[in-house]
């Protein structure tokens, strides 16, 4: 350090920070935080997305499990006309217990079933019926979207 004048100079690098500087670091500060919050903006959209589509399948296998449960002669149509569960699950027919539209949250699943029967080589009906459903929803940007499902259901006495 020295005295000119009884003025202290400092002649150590050590300066503070400039303007320029500052402004770049808060630039970058800026960027990071933009990329930060849209990474996080894809993974909530990429969450809902998988909410929905765990709902339509929870929808679908609780679906599936009525039908098993079902009396065998009238789960379908051509066995028991409105009677059958696949005309309460289309909304052929009312049900307090089947509706047609099921509501998870605040999610709307349209279910629809078909119900035939399976017929053995010989062409003589087996008694074993083929189930194909379908869970259709609409996504948070108004796209339709399905799940699709197949099983069979056997007789068992």
């Amino acid at each position: 350090m020295s005295v000119s004048n009884g003025v202290y100079a400092n002649s150590s690098k050590n300066r503070g920070v400039t303007i320029p500087e500052l402004i770049i670091g808060i630039v970058i500060l800026g960027f990071m935080l933009i990329y930060t919050f849209s990474m996080f903006s894809a993974e909530m959209s990429t969450i809902g997305r998988t909410r929905d589509y765990s709902a339509a399948v929870l929808v679908a296998q609780e679906t599936i499990e009525s039908i098993k449960n079902f009396p065998f002669d009238k789960i379908d149509d051509a066995d028991a006309a409105n009677e059958s569960i696949e005309s309460y699950i289309n909304g052929a027919a009312n049900s307090p217990q089947y509706q047609h539209i099921v509501t998870v949250g605040k999610m709307a699943f349209e279910r629809n079933v078909t119900i035939t029967d399976v017929t053995g080589a010989s062409g003589l009906p087996l008694s074993l019926k083929a189930v194909e459903l379908e869970v259709k929803w609409k996504a948070e940007d108004n796209r339709s979207l399905s799940y699709r499902i197949a099983t069979c259901v056997t007789k068992t006495n």
